[in-house]
């Protein structure tokens, strides 16, 4: 299968598009940075990648190491008019092919976020705890595992 996405490790020149993106997606069912202070020092934590489809900034994806064998996938987002074309899948494949075998990988997303529970079910992702208020919105997140095999 083709590849429609690259994965670029995000720089502080991608902070306006990820900001635009973030404000297009946002909703009760998903937040992500909007200011863009606090976007940059999550950019120079390190692995933020933006996701880029036909030379232009798709969506953007972020995983943190943990520890050796655990990676949490956070800030993920995809620009409206890209959705639906499996970029979403892609990128998550890509994610995953740089994880290490007994790695765990987790995941928070809101309970109503129906496309994201899917998808990440089709990975093979668990549905685990409920947690009320998790990012201190006033919102629930299901905490998501899978084990990597």
């Amino acid at each position: 299968m083709e590849k429609r996405i690259t994965l670029e490790t995000a720089t502080d020149a991608d902070i306006d598009e990820y900001i635009v993106i973030g404000k297009k997606v946002q909703s009760k069912a998903f937040s992500t940075f909007t200011d863009p202070q606090a976007l940059a020092i999550h950019i120079k934590k390190g692995q933020t990648y933006s996701i880029r489809s036909k030379g232009r900034i798709a969506g953007f994806i972020s995983c943190e190491d943990t520890n050796k064998k655990e990676m949490y996938l956070s800030n993920f987002a995809i620009d409206p008019q890209f959705q639906g074309q499996g970029i979403a899948r892609e990128a998550v494949e890509g994610i995953l092919s740089n994880v290490e075998i007994g790695s765990v990988v987790w995941l928070v997303t809101h309970p109503e976020n129906i496309k994201a529970l899917n998808l990440y079910k089709s990975f093979g992702f668990k549905v685990g705890e409920l947690k009320e208020n998790y990012f201190g919105d006033g919102e629930p997140r299901i905490v998501m595992t899978l084990l990597r095999e």
